[in-house]
């Protein structure tokens, strides 16, 4: 992984998610489970 900003590849990687499924979570998509979309990105890089 390289230093920065966490992206949506790394995220999915690291929670075993598809990248579109961290997607539709940053997105709060209805479409995905409600434990998916509790999944947050940022400067902390912290999975919840």
């Amino acid at each position: 992984m390289s230093p920065g900003r966490p992206t949506l590849k790394t995220v999915a990687e690291l929670s075993g998610l598809a990248v579109a499924t961290v997607s539709r979570a940053r997105a709060n998509d209805p479409r995905i489970a409600k434990a998916a979309r509790r999944l947050r990105t940022g400067k902390t890089m912290v999975i919840d």
